[in-house]
């Protein structure tokens, strides 16, 4: 699901500290690894959801500059928004 090494690292340490702070709370001891699996789904799809957020902003940001290094009538119209 991730698709870097040290974001599927930061998301395991993710689940690691919610099993900490979980453990108490979970019932059977049959039933960790469900958690488990469900806890770290989560965590990575919102790590990924997050990446794929930042890099749409980056994006966004590089086009802005190259509008605004290219100037009206170069590649960039006076209405553009960025």
């Amino acid at each position: 699901m991730l698709r870097h090494e040290q974001d599927a690292e930061d998301a395991f340490q993710a689940t690691f500290l919610a099993l900490v702070r979980k453990a108490g709370s979970i019932r059977k001891q049959e039933a960790v690894g469900s958690w488990l699996y469900k806890v770290a789904y989560r965590i990575a799809l919102k790590a990924k959801n997050a990446i794929e957020r930042r890099r749409r902003k980056e994006m966004q940001a590089l086009a802005a500059c190259a509008c605004l290094g290219a100037g009206p009538g170069r590649g960039c119209s006076p209405n553009s928004r960025h």
